[in-house]
């Protein structure tokens, strides 16, 4: 009865949060229209010709435990810099489909995170949970905290994604002739190792959600916490980590791997994941979880 009063209260205090004018994280409402200038992004393959992007106005949905504005990533990096052409080179050579810089460990990290966020961190506050034989109560508590790091990750992300609307690196490098950088060369022809997500690159949401996950599991359980967890996208394979900063770090490397975010969209998005996560965790103070009865 108490979780069903719980859940009656915030579903009521939610009802106008602006979710139902957003519509889904991965819905298409309202339209997106890209922009014309360079740099700007545009629809990805797979979804170029319906002419998807996903959750434009998710941004605009009340956060549930931060201010949202103190979140704020900075922005991409200037096309014609020599920061940008380092970035962009580095992504074209080791996230390409056939790279031959990427290692096999390294494409085995990018499958591997390759599944949605809240998946992935749910499951590992869920075998960390266990691990420690973490009581019910305290357990509520740590995976809430979680899912309103998750939510309020995804607000942010996109919230800055849609302000900055940066091309992702396929639209990028197969239109490097066009960026006025003599540092980056266009590969009409090039295939990232992953697809591309049908939203803008800039922040990677993905890091912000490992980042922030991970910094509400550090203030309970400290990072040196050591674990082993799966993953749906690629099944049968266990990776395991010394602390929940190594695989929050990994977790935002997998993208670059990927060849579907540059590297300073995984730097910025991995600085507002920590600050999220470490603002969520005040919510609730943390407790030393005791063990199941």
């Amino acid at each position: 009865m108490i979780g069903a009063a719980c859940a009656a209260a915030n579903l009521a205090k939610r009802a106008d949060d602006g979710h139902d004018r957003a519509g889904p994280p991965f819905s298409a409402e309202p339209v997106y229209v890209p922009g014309n200038d360079v740099g700007d992004y545009q629809f990805t393959p797979s979804f170029d010709t319906i002419g998807f992007a996903a959750g434009p106005a998710w941004g605009d949905v009340t956060p549930f435990g931060i201010k949202l504005a103190k979140h704020r990533t900075r922005p991409p990096l200037q096309l014609r810099s020599l920061p940008y052409a380092a970035d962009f080179n580095y992504t074209k050579a080791i996230g390409r489909v056939d790279s031959t810089l990427r290692t096999a460990e390294q494409s085995e990290i990018a499958q591997f995170w390759y599944e949605l966020s809240p998946s992935g961190w749910n499951r590992i506050a869920n075998v960390v949970i266990d691990l420690k034989d973490v009581e019910p109560w305290d357990a509520a508590r740590i995976l809430t905290l979680v899912n309103f790091a998750l939510a309020d990750g995804y607000i942010a992300g996109f919230d800055a994604k849609y302000q900055y609307a940066f091309w992702r690196p396929i639209t990028a490098i197969r239109a490097a002739g066009s960026d006025g950088n003599p540092f980056t060369h266009p590969d009409p022809d090039w295939s990232s190792l992953c697809e591309s997500p049908p939203v803008p690159d800039h922040p990677s949401t993905h890091t912000i959600l490992g980042a922030a996950a991970a910094e509400v599991a550090i203030s309970y359980f400290g990072d040196r916490t050591a674990f082993a967890t799966t993953s749906a996208s690629l099944p049968g394979v266990t990776r395991r980590y010394k602390s929940f900063t190594h695989a929050a770090v990994e977790n935002g490397l997998s993208r670059i791997y990927c060849g579907i975010h540059f590297v300073n969209a995984v730097t910025e998005g991995y600085r507002a994941g920590e600050s999220i996560g470490r603002e969520i965790a005040k919510l609730l103070p943390p407790v030393k979880p005791g063990k199941r009865n």
